[in-house]
Formats: structure tokens, sequence, C-alpha cells
């Protein structure tokens, strides 16, 4: 059982990999004084040797923060 658990999740890991490494834009929120908020499309970042890059699929912004 195990092991097809692991080999699942390899299968997975794998595709979402593919999935990651054919998307090339990422939204940026350009908060400025106002406050005003620009939505934008941005290249995703490439990491240097020891960092990484993470996928973030919901975020939130309390204006009391800016």
């Amino acid at each position: 059982m195990f092991a097809t658990s692991r080999m699942q999740a390899i299968r997975r890991l794998s595709t979402l990999s593919a999935q990651v490494r054919t998307v090339s834009t990422m939204k940026e929120a350009i908060v400025t004084k106002g406050p005003s908020v620009e939505i934008i499309d941005s290249p995703i970042p490439k990491p240097a040797p020891g960092q990484v890059v993470t996928k973030i699929a919901f975020s939130g912004s309390n204006p009391k923060d800016w």
C-alpha cells in the first residue's frame, strides 16, 4: 500500500512540476498611496542557487496594513 501511495504521489508531483514549467507569468499587486492597487502580469522569477520559488494560490490584503 505504501509503495502504491508513494508512486501516485511521485506521478502527481511530476505532473504538477510540468504544469508549473509551462506557466511563464504571474499576477503581481502593486500597492501605492491612496491606497491604489494595480494588478499586472509579471514574469516568474528564476531562483538563484540556494533559493526556491513558491506558488501562492490565494492571498489576502488588509487596507489597514498599507
